[in-house]
C-alpha cells in the first residue's frame, strides 16, 4: 500500500477507491495518458488493469461481435488477458502478480507490468477502433 500512496503522493494517481484497496490513475509515464488504468490489491496478488473502451452500444449482434473481437485479441506476453467487467461494460486487458515484500522489486513489478500493457495498447487503440466502428458500434468515451 506504500508504494501505490507514494505514487500517489507524487500526482501520478488520481484517486482511491472508497476502501482502499484500488487506485485510479491515468499514465503519463508510460503512455499519453489516455486511459483509464487501475492498481488493486487482491488478497496476496497485484492486479493491473487497463480500461480500453468503457462501453460498447449497437445491435446485438453487432455488439456480440465487437466483445468477442476484444475478448479475443491476441497478446504480446501469455501472462495479460483481455475481460469485460458484466457490470459496466467496461473491457480491459490486466496482468497479475505477487506481491512481494521487497519494496524496490514491487516497484519494478509494477513498473514492468504497466509499461507492458501501455504499449500494447498505445500500439493497437487506433486499429482496434476502426475495426470496432467497422462492426457497427459505437463506443462509450467517458470517464
Amino acid at each position: 500500500m506504500d508504494v501505490l500512496q507514494e505514487w500517489k503522493d507524487k500526482g501520478i494517481v488520481s484517486k482511491w477507491n472508497a476502501d482502499q484497496t484500488a487506485i485510479n490513475f491515468r499514465d503519463c509515464m508510460y503512455g499519453t495518458g489516455r486511459f483509464a488504468n487501475v492498481i488493486e490489491r487482491s488478497g496476496v496478488d497485484v492486479q493491473i488493469t487497463v480500461r480500453l473502451f468503457a462501453g460498447i452500444k449497437g445491435d446485438d449482434h453487432s455488439v456480440k461481435e465487437a466483445y468477442a473481437y476484444l475478448l479475443h485479441l491476441p497478446y504480446l506476453d501469455g501472462s495479460v488477458t483481455m475481460q469485460r467487467d458484466n457490470e459496466s461494460g467496461n473491457v480491459g486487458a490486466s496482468v497479475t502478480f505477487p506481491c512481494v515484500p521487497n519494496r524496490r522489486q514491487l516497484e519494478i513489478n509494477i513498473g514492468n507490468a504497466i509499461n507492458k500493457l501501455t504499449t500494447y495498447s498505445e500500439a493497437r487503440y487506433d486499429r482496434m477502433i476502426a475495426e470496432l466502428l467497422e462492426l457497427g458500434v459505437t463506443l462509450n468515451r467517458g470517464e
